[in-house]
């Protein structure tokens, strides 16, 4: 049995449990050394994340503990940010990216730079087309000067980039956050890197899961509470690192594996992933260079793959999986390959979910209740009224007016749906669905109707679900269909071990069945088919001898 004196380094490949096994660590540190639940920290890459791991442990103490005892499982950022106190109210917001790039006096010589970013608080994470804002990024998580990020880039990339734009950009955001008393989430890092040790909290237990993916930035913070905690486990997978293009280090994950300071346990078996889709699996994550060594068995089902020309070609596969309630992932390298499966699904009319679960998802659940309650006449507070007139079109769901300001519900005051139809430019009192219409998503509102419709929770996990393989963390299901293409830009040894792990991940997010669809352009796709070959061959083998099978039974 493992210490609880240790610090660990859990090794896991896909479905070994890695989560698992860091939770039971919790527990036993709970149980037999009496730690309190806030003198351990768990830190997961998503709110969401940190937040199941806290229901999951609540669960086996039936339910004892409140979650402000838990306070700690959280996000990185989060963390930095709750020992940052002079910090929490000045985070840049959308509109001050908007604002700023309204403003900066940089002759840009260009109509198409997008100052438009979405903002992730649920990860702390940023996104944005802005291609000086990435480099920015991008450099800061690295921890390498702006001069070495543009020397970094490949030739293509540097022909969309102005060094001196580049340089004057930085400055001017720099003034920008300045002047305004504004920090982004690089500053809640950077910041917090810098405190003295008398400012780092303390800790029993330290537990930082999917370890593989923290950037530079971040391993620097994790090694400041890693000095003042008692004991630290770190879990992850460097075969299933796929962020390095946005900063992630797996170089110091992998230096995990001979430091003397960790005992080192490899999960070895998984629960998730059949031989077949094993052994295809094993064959593509062995051509990335870098590795560590591992050895895990698969689950004893064998499992199947498939080949397919297209999308259009696997609708009855699409079809039989959601008439057996049978979870589903389409999932490709980038967003556009999406858009065929999309118009595939839209003309089955099949329920689906497109995109990675996030704060904007939990937000519109959080609205369609509201909603729903203000229907059956329950009264609302005014704050949480202006958020569901944040759904309403203004003109026709709402007034003009209304939304904000003097005419608009007192926040901490009452009222049903019928006082602000009659006194608060409410203009429509029909289904969630009908009036939000304008500012949801198609695919959401479809996703989530049909959760409705079929007296699901509206929490419930998506059957079937687009998504690129990015997105897809920790993610699984039945049948998975995956595309072969790929960008087409990977030319050097780290972008094409990173490639590697990307399909490595893709394909072990299978739990019976993996349907490959055919590159659309040869040039840029990676051989999935050709590596699968043997597995489609034995798949195809044993569905013949299982039909003949049948067949003579039934003849019989």
């Amino acid at each position: 049995m493992i210490t609880l004196h240790s610090n660990i380094f859990f090794l896991g490949p896909p479905g070994t449990g890695k989560t698992y096994e860091c939770l039971q660590q919790v527990m036993r540190e709970i149980t037999e050394k009496d730690t309190k639940p806030i003198n351990i920290a768990y830190l997961s890459f998503t709110r969401i994340a940190a937040g199941e791991a806290f229901k999951r442990i609540n669960d086996d103490f039936e339910n004892r503990y409140e979650e402000k005892e838990f306070d700690n499982f959280r996000t990185l950022h989060s963390m930095c940010l709750r020992n940052l106190p002079d910090l929490k109210d000045s985070v840049m917001g959308e509109s001050d990216y908007k604002e700023f790039g309204k403003i900066v006096p940089v002759n840009w010589q260009t109509k198409n730079l997008s100052w438009k970013v979405k903002i992730d608080y649920s990860k702390g994470k940023l996104t944005t087309d802005n291609l000086y804002l990435k480099q920015i990024q991008l450099a800061n998580n690295r921890m390498i000067s702006l001069q070495e990020q543009y020397d970094n880039l490949k030739a293509e990339e540097k022909a969309h980039i102005r060094i001196n734009t580049l340089f004057s950009l930085e400055e001017q955001l720099k003034k920008f956050k300045k002047d305004r008393g504004l920090h982004d989430f690089d500053d809640m890092l950077l910041e917090f890197s810098k405190l003295p040790d008398n400012r780092i909290p303390s800790f029993d237990l330290l537990i930082v899961d999917e370890a593989q993916d923290c950037s530079k930035l971040q391993w620097k913070c994790i090694r400041k509470l890693e000095d003042r905690a008692k004991r630290t486990i770190v879990a992850g997978d460097d075969d299933q690192a796929i962020f390095v293009w946005a900063g992630s280090d797996v170089a110091t994950f992998r230096s995990f594996y001979d430091n003397p300071k960790f005992e080192n346990i490899q999960l070895q078996e998984s629960q998730r992933v059949p031989a077949l889709i094993h052994s295809l699996a094993e064959r593509i994550i062995k051509k990335d260079t870098g590795r560590l060594p591992k050895l895990y068995e698969p689950k004893k089902e064998c499992g199947a793959i498939f080949k397919r020309p297209d999308i259009k070609q696997c609708k009855g596969i699409i079809k039989q999986s959601v008439a057996n309630d049978h979870s589903l992932l389409i999932l490709c390298c980038i967003h556009e390959h999406l858009r065929a499966a999309e118009q595939v699904l839209k003309d089955l009319k099949i329920k689906y979910y497109y995109e990675d679960e996030g704060s904007s998802k939990t937000s519109l659940i959080k609205a369609i209740k509201l909603w729903n309650k203000w229907k059956e006449g329950e009264k609302l507070k005014g704050e949480q009224i202006k958020t569901l007139y944040g759904y309403l079109e203004t003109g026709t769901g709402v007034e003009w007016g209304f939304k904000k300001g003097k005419k608009a519900p007192q926040d901490l005051e009452e009222y049903t749906l019928q006082d602000c139809m009659k006194s608060y430019g409410l203009l429509v009192n029909g289904k969630w669905y009908e009036v939000f219409r304008k500012n949801v998503k198609e695919s959401d509102l479809i996703y989530f109707k049909g959760l409705e419709d079929a007296g699901k929770a509206y929490d419930s996990p998506p059957l079937v679900r687009l998504s690129t393989i990015n997105s897809i963390k920790g993610s699984e299901a039945y049948n998975v269909i995956l595309y072969s293409d790929i960008s087409g830009h990977e030319k050097t040894e780290r972008e094409k071990n990173e490639l590697h792990r990307k399909m490595y991940v893709g394909v072990t997010r299978a739990i019976q069945n993996l349907v490959i669809l055919h590159p659309r352009i040869k040039s840029k796709s990676y051989p999935l088919i050709t590596l699968a070959n043997r597995e489609i061959e034995l798949t195809e083998w044993r569905r013949r001898n299982e039909k003949n099978s049948i067949q003579h039974t039934s003849g019989g």
